[in-house]
């Protein structure tokens, strides 16, 4: 698998930030700015048409207020005149994930572009993927959200919304050899912590992350035992109470109840904030806007206000 930033969770799980919406002030003009992103397509993509690939002039409205729109590459750039009820500056707006793309021209002409004609920048939306090494079907979930299905993907909630939930086969997706399962938020930065419920079965525990060394020894040992087709079970039952115990669950899997990974979270926002100059939330940006926030890196409450259906 191919990720920009990765954190574990408390149970071994492997999360990044799977896409991302930001936006900044712009410190030149928007068609400027449009003429940079154009050229740039223009030289670096081959076939690159304006005409297919960009939008000039369209009519804004309150919840639309970007003029420009301009594609390419994985990357969709929206500039206009920023919220024109708050009567903000020039505004740029960047859709793209950083897993596919941190690695290609577009993420280093993007970065550069930032440093030198943007400021003020704050994180609109983002994903947050969290992948499990078993089968879908091991995955159940329970949520107050409305339900559907659509080619073998769950949905849990609205599009784009804050708290939407997918599951989808990512082995099958990115033609992997080991099974890989995605559990994927869309989320906001001052939104609450979701509160769906997920089981996973049959999940087997990352003895690195729980285990004491003794422990992590004898486990070790018994992998040892079971990959030269040996009687591993049957020396797992000679073991102790206490040590059988312990190492159940990293052996012989069980039912996990999975909780949202707060800290994890919290580490890959603080690198995306860092590695692209921004902040959490445009409070902190427009002190004017001021309100109390609950973020999820923070708290939150326990509800997902008008997202769960």
């Amino acid at each position: 698998m191919k990720y920009w930033k990765t954190e574990k969770d408390q149970y071994g799980v492997t999360c990044s930030i799977d896409n991302l919406v930001f936006s900044y002030d712009l410190r030149i003009t928007p068609s400027q700015a449009f003429d940079f992103w154009k050229t740039w397509f223009s030289t670096n993509i081959d076939g690159w048409n304006a005409e297919k690939s960009s939008r000039l002039d369209r009519t804004t409205s309150e919840w639309d207020p970007y003029n420009y729109a301009i594609w390419g590459a994985g990357i969709f750039v929206k500039i206009g005149n920023g919220d024109k009820k708050l009567r903000l500056l020039d505004r740029i707006r960047f859709e793209i994930n950083p897993n596919k793309h941190f690695d290609e021209p577009v993420w280093t002409f993007l970065t550069e572009f930032i440093y030198a004609f943007c400021k003020d920048g704050y994180l609109e939306r983002y994903d947050l993927a969290c992948d499990f090494e078993t089968i879908k079907e091991n995955i159940v979930v329970r949520s107050r959200k409305a339900e559907s299905v659509v080619k073998g993907t769950l949905y849990f909630g609205r599009r784009s919304r804050h708290g939407f939930l997918k599951i989808y086969d990512k082995k099958l997706e990115s033609d992997l050899q080991d099974n890989l399962t995605r559990v994927e938020y869309t989320l906001v930065p001052d939104g609450a912590i979701p509160t769906d419920e997920i089981f996973v079965a049959d999940f087997k525990l990352n003895p690195d992350e729980s285990l004491g060394s003794n422990a992590q020894d004898v486990y070790r040992l018994l992998m040892v035992i079971q990959s030269l087709g040996g009687d591993f079970v049957g020396e797992y039952n000679r073991l102790g109470r206490k040590m059988r115990a312990n190492l159940k669950p990293f052996i012989f899997g069980g039912t996990l109840t999975w909780t949202f990974p707060v800290i994890a979270c919290e580490r890959l926002l603080n690198a995306v904030c860092d590695g692209l100059d921004l902040v959490l939330n445009k409070t902190a940006v427009y002190p004017r806007l001021n309100r109390e926030l609950k973020t999820i890196v923070f708290g939150g409450d326990d509800s997902e206000g008008d997202d769960d259906d």
